[in-house]
């Protein structure tokens, strides 16, 4: 049950939510963050990126419960500075890969554990498509385990090659959508969410404390397991599930979309009042809209619900 805000976890999901890769996190959402905290609230993570993607990216957030990394490949403790419950890509997945890669010459590939991220490197693959530098490493210099392997596709051609990828009979992995050009191999049953449930029950964290922000098809999942799920206004339609009551909406000077973050704090946590009800439609707060569409569209968060 929650009465104040120190009963209440709230975990964000990085790219897309919390922040935009090469933007950075907006000032307002580390404000927002940073109040939560200040009255007692426990923030975390719940991402895709491994960590030594996340902690540049996020230094100077009072992170203070345990995350979820690597879309649920492992938990990170910020405040021990190290990962626990680890779960790899079985041997058989390096096997996968090499298949793969034999019959899609255009993808590019990120390999992602502990240790960093590393660009396939590979004659004839492209190695220019990521936002950042890595260091690179051939086939035979797989060097593994890994928590997982990204592939980086065409944007039009990402949901056939998903389809395509999901459909083969590779036993002990799954396949992710996790961006608009990205799908990933996972160990299989992992998910941001089983390792979400996992920390939960281990740290008896009552779901119905625990809040989520997310964007994207690798939070699906969250979004069905989470106590309060909600999302950016950009979340592809068809893991919206409709609420019975308006939606609430939060005006924000921001005109990136990334004060999703910003939105579901200032109206579900920042007054020192809870704003909704567990197991019923959540009570909201109406605002006035901005009065540009265009604002509207890229800088509000929606909230979505699962009766689940």
């Amino acid at each position: 049950m929650i009465q104040t805000l120190s009963d209440i976890y709230l975990y964000s999901d990085i790219d897309g939510t919390l922040g935009i890769a090469g933007l950075g996190i907006p000032q307002r959402n580390r404000q927002a963050i940073a109040r939560f905290v200040e009255k007692g609230g426990h923030f975390a993570l719940c991402t895709g990126r491994g960590i030594t993607n996340i902690k540049p990216f996020v230094e100077g957030l009072p992170i203070n419960a345990d995350s979820v990394i690597g879309n649920g490949c492992a938990v990170y403790s910020f405040a021990e500075d190290r990962a626990h419950s680890v779960t790899y890509i079985p041997p058989q997945g390096e096997d996968y890969l090499r298949e793969i890669l034999s019959q899609h010459r255009e993808f590019g590939v990120l390999l992602i554990n502990e240790e960093g991220y590393f660009i396939l490197k590979e004659e004839g693959r492209p190695d220019q498509c990521f936002s950042r530098e890595f260091p690179r490493r051939t086939l035979e210099e797989l060097q593994g385990p890994y928590y997982k392997f990204l592939f980086v596709v065409p944007e039009e051609d990402a949901q056939q090659v998903y389809e395509e990828l999901k459909s083969r009979p590779y036993p002990g992995v799954d396949f992710v959508r996790s961006a608009l050009t990205s799908i990933e191999m996972l160990p299989h049953g992992v998910s941001k969410a089983s390792a979400f449930l996992k920390l939960c029950k281990e740290q008896n964290i009552p779901i119905e404390n625990t809040v989520f922000i997310g964007d994207f098809y690798n939070d699906r999942e969250m979004f069905l397991s989470a106590g309060l799920p909600t999302c950016v206004d950009t979340t592809p339609e068809d893991l919206i599930i409709p609420f019975p009551i308006p939606t609430p909406q939060c005006q924000h000077n921001s005109t990136q979309k990334s004060s999703a973050a910003t939105a579901a704090l200032l109206f579900y946590c920042l007054n020192g009042n809870i704003f909704w009800r567990f197991g019923a439609a959540p009570a909201y707060i109406p605002t006035k809209r901005p009065e540009s569409a265009k604002e509207t569209k890229s800088s509000w968060a929606t909230m979505i619900w699962s009766s689940s």
